[in-house]
């Protein structure tokens, strides 16, 4: 496990095992004007930086939807940079509960979810 010390906050992350490249992503939601900022970093199993990015959208409804979609840019990422193996790690449990789920999704959030279950079909074994 690495420990990083930001601002009086400490941050845990821990290495993806191997052949698995870990996803991480976090989201910002400014309420007032709809605006989210996203930002993902791929990792692989020795902590070694594979891809990252960031995303700024606008007119997002809620940070439901924030973490939804970040799930499926950061999915994407990895599925364009040719990874067969990820490992997901996101702030919502809900969402990724949402997307491991087969049943039929029926929340407003629903496209983004189906969206985020296609690409995670597309790898061979992911782990959220």
């Amino acid at each position: 496990k690495l420990f990083v010390q930001v601002g009086p906050i400490i941050v845990r992350w821990s290495f993806s095992t191997n052949p698995y490249v870990k996803i991480n992503f976090d989201v910002a939601f400014k309420v007032k004007s709809r605006q989210l900022r996203t930002n993902f970093v791929i990792k692989s199993a020795y902590g070694q930086v594979l891809g990252s990015g960031m995303m700024i959208d606008l007119h997002i409804l809620d940070a439901f939807s924030v973490e939804a979609l970040a799930s499926i840019q950061s999915l994407q990422l990895a599925l364009n940079m040719g990874f067969t193996m990820v490992e997901v790690e996101g702030d919502s449990r809900t969402v990724i509960l949402r997307i491991m789920k087969e049943k039929e999704e029926k929340s407003y959030i629903s496209a983004y979810i189906v969206d985020a279950r296609f690409l995670a079909k597309s790898f061979l074994k992911p782990i959220f």
